[in-house]
């Protein structure tokens, strides 16, 4: 009896330390990656819906495909209450609502946020074909409608997600929530706006 009370001892310190460091391991992955380990499966392309009073039903019910997880900055706030705008000459993208913007810095150059600005990193963003990109899945991470909550319903704390959420309020998106689809290899993301 002694060693059974043993041994299950030893299981049950091991699955707590193991799942500690699983979590400590985590925590030292960029927003980036930890937004890539929770929200995609290995999906090649991402469909966006955009759900809102403004919406039109093909974007909102059947959504727009893109072929990975980048996809137009344009089309991500076209129904949101945000203006987008595009500086050449600074390769800038501003997406502007309530007073606030975020910045999008497209070239090598260092970019001083100024009072009321927030210049997202550059890993979240590329250029492709002439459009300014942004990483959906941080953003869909970012904005997640349930915040620290994992897929196994468990509360897990990511302070930075946090911050960046408190300081992406003024968007103009209520929230954002993915669901695979395995088979096609595709993954949903739901962006609501107000």
């Amino acid at each position: 009896m002694k060693k059974r009370i043993a041994a299950l001892t030893l299981l049950a310190s091991l699955a707590i330390g193991s799942s500690s460091t699983l979590a400590a391991d985590f925590s030292d992955y960029s927003l980036r990656t930890r937004a890539d380990q929770i929200v995609t499966m290995g999906e090649k392309t991402v469909v966006l819906h955009i759900s809102g009073k403004q919406t039109p039903d093909n974007v909102s019910v059947e959504g727009i495909t893109y072929p990975s997880k980048f996809v137009p900055v344009k089309d991500l706030f076209r129904y949101t209450s945000s203006t987008v705008q595009w500086d050449n000459s600074r390769k800038v993208a501003t997406v502007a609502n309530q007073g606030k913007k975020l910045l999008l810095n497209y070239s090598n150059k260092p970019l001083t946020p100024g009072e009321g600005e927030v210049v997202a990193p550059r890993t979240w963003i590329t250029m492709q074909n002439g459009q300014a990109m942004i990483d959906v899945y941080v953003l869909t991470y970012i904005l997640h409608r349930y915040g620290n909550v994992n897929v196994d319903g468990k509360r897990y704390e990511d302070k930075e997600r946090e911050e960046w959420n408190k300081k992406l309020n003024f968007l103009g998106i209520l929230y954002a929530e993915w669901l695979p689809e395995v088979k096609a290899e595709r993954m949903h993301i739901y962006v609501s706006l107000p």
